[in-house]
C-alpha cells in the first residue's frame, strides 16, 4: 500500500510539475492599435485647402476591408459633427421644410499595409465659420472602434490696408 501512496503522490508532484508551468505562462498579448492624426497647419482661413494625414499604429488588416476603412470628420466649437441639411423625400414625396434633415458630413480613407492615410478637402464657407475644430479620425482595429482628435482654428484673415499715395495735381484755371 506504502507503494501505489508514494506512487501517487510522484504521479501528482510530476504532472503538477509540468502541467502549472506551462498554464501560468501567457501567450503575449497583441499590441494595441491607436491612431496618429496630423494636420498641416494649425490656424486656416476660410475657403482654404485642409490636410489630414495619419497613421494607425500597430495596423492589422481586417478579414473584411470595408472594416479596414478610416473615418474623418470635423467637430464644431459646440462639439458636433459638421453636418449639411437635406430634403428626406421617403415620408412625403416631396420637399417640404418639415422633411429636412441633418446629414453629418464625414469622409472615408482607405489606409495602405502600413496604416497610412491622407485626406484633403476645402474649409467651405457653407460648412464652416471661425472658431476652433477639431479632426475626429476612427476606425476599427482588433475588435474594438479606435479614435484620435486634433485641433485647428479657422481665424479671420487681418487685412493690411495699403494706402496709395497719389501725388496732388494743382489745378489751374484759366480766365479769359
Amino acid at each position: 500500500m506504502k507503494n501505489q501512496v508514494m506512487f501517487g503522490l510522484m504521479a501528482i508532484l510530476l504532472i503538477g510539475g509540468t502541467i502549472l508551468p506551462a498554464m501560468s505562462q501567457t501567450e503575449p498579448e497583441e499590441e494595441t492599435a491607436y491612431i496618429e492624426v496630423s494636420i498641416d497647419k494649425s490656424i486656416y482661413d476660410l475657403n482654404t485647402p485642409i490636410s489630414i494625414s495619419g497613421q494607425i499604429i500597430n495596423f492589422v488588416s481586417n478579414r473584411d476591408s470595408i472594416l479596414d476603412t478610416v473615418e474623418i470628420a470635423f467637430i464644431d466649437p459646440m462639439g458636433k459633427t459638421v453636418s449639411t441639411s437635406g430634403y428626406d423625400t421617403s415620408t412625403s414625396g416631396g420637399t417640404d421644410k418639415s422633411d429636412t434633415v441633418t446629414i453629418p458630413i464625414k469622409f472615408k480613407a482607405t489606409p495602405d499595409q502600413s496604416g497610412n492615410f491622407a485626406l484633403s478637402t476645402v474649409l467651405n464657407t457653407m460648412l464652416f465659420d471661425y472658431g476652433t475644430y477639431a479632426v475626429q479620425v476612427t476606425s476599427y482595429q482588433n475588435g474594438h472602434n479606435i479614435v484620435s482628435t486634433s485641433e485647428f482654428e479657422i481665424s479671420s484673415v487681418a487685412v493690411e490696408e495699403s494706402s496709395i499715395e497719389q501725388e496732388q495735381v494743382p489745378i489751374e484755371f484759366d480766365i479769359c
